[in-house]
Formats: structure tokens, C-alpha cells, sequence
């Protein structure tokens, strides 16, 4: 994958990635620029891998084209997931860098209302986007 940086669209949803795949394609999508489309959803299996999805989050900060992102659970950035608080801190700030942004889907990652509330700040900056959705995130009532 690292050598289609033309690559403009990429769906990866339902592999169960795991810790070796995870800080694999990490290195594939920063090399990727183009991608306008990304999902991600369901790409983790049982294990914990902070590692593997920090890489991750931090390669979305070079994806300056990107329009449309779906990391939708069950497992890829809620807190039963892959990512713990320091990595869902580095995907909030990712998330700050990309304002062109028109769909974010994030269903299904039980966030809950820390999760909401660190993902507000990122919210704030998406001035183009048309489509949100964080169905089945325990945010509760705040």
C-alpha cells in the first residue's frame, strides 16, 4: 500500500487489523496525501494495541485531503477499544487539522462523556462537515 500514494479512496472496514497490522498500514497511509476517503471501521480484534492505533491516529494528521473518515466500532476507539486516553487525545487533535472534513463516523466506540466531550474540541473546527455520526457511544445525558 505504501507505494499508491495516488490512491484517493481506501476501505479497510472488518480485518482485525491487530498490533502488527495496525503499525503496518500506519506507515502505508503517510505516505497516502491523496486520500479523500477513509475507512477503518471494525479493524481491531480483541487485543489492546495503544501502540498500533496511536501510529495510526498520527498518520491521519498528514491526510490534508481527506473528506470523508469512518472509524466505526465496536473496538477501534472507544474506551473498551484499541486506543486508551492518550491515543483518543492524539486522534481529537488529528481530527483539529482536518477542517475540509464533510463526513465523520464514529459509531458504536462507547466513548462515553469524556470521549464527547475531548471529541467537542475537534468538532468545533469542522466547519465543512455535513455528516456526523456517533450512534451508540454511551454518551449520556451531559
Amino acid at each position: 500500500l505504501a507505494t499508491m500514494t495516488q490512491l484517493t479512496e481506501l476501505s479497510l472496514g472488518g480485518n482485525e487489523l491487530g498490533a502488527e497490522g495496525a503499525l503496518g498500514l500506519a506507515g502505508a497511509l503517510a505516505t497516502m496525501t491523496q486520500l479523500t476517503k477513509l475507512n477503518l471501521s471494525g479493524d481491531y480484534s480483541d487485543e489492546k494495541d495503544s501502540e498500533g492505533a496511536l501510529e495510526l491516529t498520527r498518520a491521519l494528521r498528514k491526510m490534508t485531503q481527506l473528506r470523508e473518515l469512518e472509524l466505526t466500532g465496536p473496538r477501534v476507539i472507544g474506551l473498551a477499544g484499541a486506543l486508551d486516553a492518550e491515543g483518543r487525545q492524539e486522534l481529537w487533535r488529528a481530527l483539529e487539522t482536518m477542517p475540509q472534513l464533510t463526513t465523520l463516523l464514529l459509531g458504536g466506540n462507547e466513548l462515553g462523556a469524556e470521549g464527547a466531550l475531548g471529541l467537542a474540541g475537534a468538532l468545533a473546527t469542522m466547519t465543512q462537515l455535513t455528516e456526523l455520526s456517533l450512534g451508540g457511544n454511551e454518551l449520556g445525558a451531559q
